[in-house]
């Protein structure tokens, strides 16, 4: 499989629920509260659940032992009955696949990659991988059209984009 096989598509208005990664924090709810909140809305028959987190791979920090994916938990108690859509730190075409193998992902997105190169979906579908942007320089402000706010928040919370100087 590759990703030029898999549908890159919106849908308007799903039944969904999203859950961002109030399990990976030391305060908060567990896993296990997520688990059982999931148990309860998949009774609601959801179309789909979202799921954000830091990584893809990423475990509960609060149970270090334990180094099961969180998408892999959440994937395996809801079922193939409730596709979920797993979000978190995949930036390149190797990744978007690794999460689809590695964790029984149906379906997964991609959010700040496509600020960093809005071309990301473009350059899998026409082969072009090796040009997609995984960094941002200070010179590509202009190019990727950030507003000055944006820009300023992005410099301010290291981290959150790629910024390189």
């Amino acid at each position: 499989m590759n990703l030029n096989s898999i549908n890159f598509t919106i849908y308007p208005s799903i039944l969904n629920h999203n859950i961002f990664e109030p399990f990976t924090f030391k305060s908060g709810i567990t896993l296990d509260d997520t688990i059982a909140l999931l148990t309860k809305l998949k009774e609601k028959e959801l179309d789909y659940i979202h799921v954000s987190t830091g990584h893809y791979m990423q475990s509960s920090i609060r149970n270090p032992e334990d180094q099961t994916p969180v998408l892999k938990t959440i994937i395996d108690t809801v079922g193939p009955d409730t596709p979920v859509i797993g979000v978190g730190a995949i930036k390149t075409p190797d990744n978007a696949l690794e999460a689809i193998k590695e964790l029984n992902l149906p379906l997964l997105a991609i959010g700040r990659e496509l600020i960093a190169e809005p071309d990301w979906i473009e350059k899998v579908r026409t082969g072009k991988e090796d040009t997609i942007r995984t960094e941002i320089r200070p010179e590509d402000k202009d190019d990727l059209a950030f507003p000055d706010a944006m820009w300023e928040y992005v410099q301010g919370n290291p981290g959150w984009l790629p910024i390189v100087k």
